[in-house]
């Protein structure tokens, strides 16, 4: 069954109509359209500038009781890819046949500031000549000092609808200090300019290609991600949209082995359709096709309507729906008075982010909670289990910054 929701796409629409002469030059400086002609091919060179990100606010806000419980001590760091029950790697072929451990050790920091490594930024294009899509990205690579040199895993950070990649690009600073290769597209034909080609399937592909595309560049003997990425550990994030369309990705190949959605939205938005292909409901097929470790985060504020009467995250469609449905293991974190895109940076005159809790708070939290998933999920670095749902949280839910669950 399809969901029609305006929910966040009215929201989005609104603020489109609004901002857009202020906002559209800064949100999409550079290439942050969908037309990829000036960018980077993939396997040209690009700009390896030292980049760290930080950010690191307190807390303070409502207050609130909540969960507590503990989070199991599962592995994950490697997919089975002999479980025939599964999807298979129909996207990742390139992916296939890596195992073992991380190639550095354990770091001994807190996951709510930067990681041991420095980071590079480059820009990069890619191309799927098979589907004639054109994704450009933002890739935000490791840089050793001390620590090793690579191979590293992989997360796809993607936008939400009518959103920009630069929405999400502090996550990809953040991820790339903890040894993560960091891959950050403009997603093409998610947008209200561009109504008659949004396919969310097509749109979780897209997830896979840049996927398989870093995996099949790593077995060349040159080029930005030559012999750095770990094929065993890959994973998927997004917010709104892109959270569905990260668990999409998850859902289609089992070459993904984690996956966190910032306050993930279902649904097919404006478009009044039955076609299930398009505008899969994701949630539903949670319950049955999910087989790696999720992390759900949402806010309080976001299933309240934000225009007229229409929620930027309506509850039935909510990270929460993701949530309830999903297989053990699986954790969500609720922010109290967040609203849908207190999440992401700051978009302009946004209807959406007009919650009552702190915004820098609930971004460093964010932040380190998906850090902690990654490393404990993806790395298996058990240290980091307990800091998005455990007794390293547990301050947080004291303060009436969150409640969370485990299962």
């Amino acid at each position: 069954m399809t969901k029609v929701r305006w929910g966040v796409w009215g929201c989005c629409l609104l603020t489109i109509l609004l901002v857009m002469p202020v906002a559209l030059a800064p949100a999409c400086t550079g290439d942050d359209d969908d037309d990829a002609s000036d960018d980077d091919a993939v396997g040209d060179d690009d700009t390896d500038d030292d980049t760290s990100d930080d950010d690191t606010s307190d807390d303070d806000t409502s207050d609130d009781d909540t969960s507590d419980d503990d989070t199991s001590d599962d592995d994950t760091s490697d997919d089975d890819d002999d479980d025939d029950t599964g999807p298979g790697r129909p996207y990742t072929p390139a992916c296939a046949g890596a195992s073992g451990p991380p190639s550095f050790a354990e770091p001994d920091l807190p996951a709510d500031g930067e990681g041991p490594f420095a980071v590079g930024e480059s820009e990069m294009t890619f191309t799927d000549e098979s589907r004639d899509r054109e994704i450009n990205t933002t890739i935000y690579m490791p840089q050793p000092k001390s620590a090793a040199a690579g191979p590293y895993p992989v997360v796809v950070i993607s936008h939400g609808f009518t959103s920009f990649r630069s929405t999400v690009v502090p996550y990809g600073e953040r991820l790339a200090t903890w040894g993560y290769i960091a891959i950050v597209p403009q997603l093409p034909y998610t947008n209200f300019l561009q109504i008659g080609k949004v396919n969310h399937t097509e749109s979780a592909k897209d997830i896979l290609f840049l996927l398989n595309s870093a995996c099949a560049a790593s077995d060349e003997s040159s080029g930005l991600f030559a012999g750095k990425v770990d094929k065993a550990r890959l994973a998927t994030l997004g917010h709104s949209l892109g959270g569905k369309l990260s668990i999409l990705a998850a859902l289609l190949d089992e070459g993904v082995a984690a996956v966190a959605g910032l306050d993930p939205v279902d649904g097919a938005g404006p478009i009044d359709s039955d076609d299930a292909e398009r505008f899969p409901d994701a949630s539903e097929r949670v319950a049955d096709e999910m087989r790696i470790p999720s992390l759900y985060l949402g806010g309080t504020k976001g299933k309240e309507p934000a225009t007229g009467n229409q929620a930027c995250a309506p509850e039935d469609d909510n990270y929460l729906t993701f949530y309830g449905a999903a297989p053990t293991p699986t954790e969500q974190i609720t922010f109290i008075g967040a609203n849908h895109t207190d999440f992401i940076s700051p978009i302009p005159l946004d209807p959406c982010n007009l919650g009552d809790a702190d915004e820098e708070t609930v971004m460093a939290r964010s932040m380190e909670y998906v850090t902690a998933f990654f490393n404990h999920r993806l790395l298996g670095f058990d240290d980091y289990a307990a800091d998005y749902a455990g007794t390293g949280i547990d301050q947080d839910v004291t303060d009436g910054i969150v409640t969370y669950s485990v299962k």
